[in-house]
């Protein structure tokens, strides 16, 4: 995740028990930060529903290789891994929500400012 490109990059989580990683987590990226968080908080609900099919999620879990963790000997890259953002919350500053919108692309009105799908995409549509 990155936010030096001034796109809102939006990483929504739930918090695993303490010294696993947390598996049940959402990204969402747009021009539109409303967009953004909402893409991020759906893929959450996804994983969150996907994982918790039981014996489904058990026959899928079988087939995953076995994980090994190489970031212990790294602390900053293990609290990545476990996406543990503890230390990190007391010293964060609450800012408010200010919306960002994305740019409107601006739509062809003649044919001949169209390319050749969304000329025939239009002619369908006539």
């Amino acid at each position: 995740m990155t936010s030096d490109l001034g796109v809102p990059a939006i990483l929504a989580y739930l918090p695993a028990p303490d010294g696993e990683p947390a598996r049940i987590r959402g990204c969402g990226t747009s021009l539109s930060r409303h967009y953004a968080i909402a893409r991020a908080v759906s893929e959450l609900v996804q994983v969150h529903l996907a994982s918790s099919l039981g014996d489904l999620h058990a026959a899928f879990a079988a087939m995953a290789p076995d994980r090994h963790d190489w970031t212990t000997p790294y602390p900053a890259l293990h609290a990545c891994y476990l996406a543990d953002f503890g230390t990190r919350l007391a010293g964060a500053v609450p800012v408010p929500y200010r919306d960002t919108d994305a740019p409107h692309r601006r739509r062809p009105s003649r044919p001949a400012d169209r390319g050749p799908l969304q000329g025939r995409l239009h002619a369908v549509a006539a």
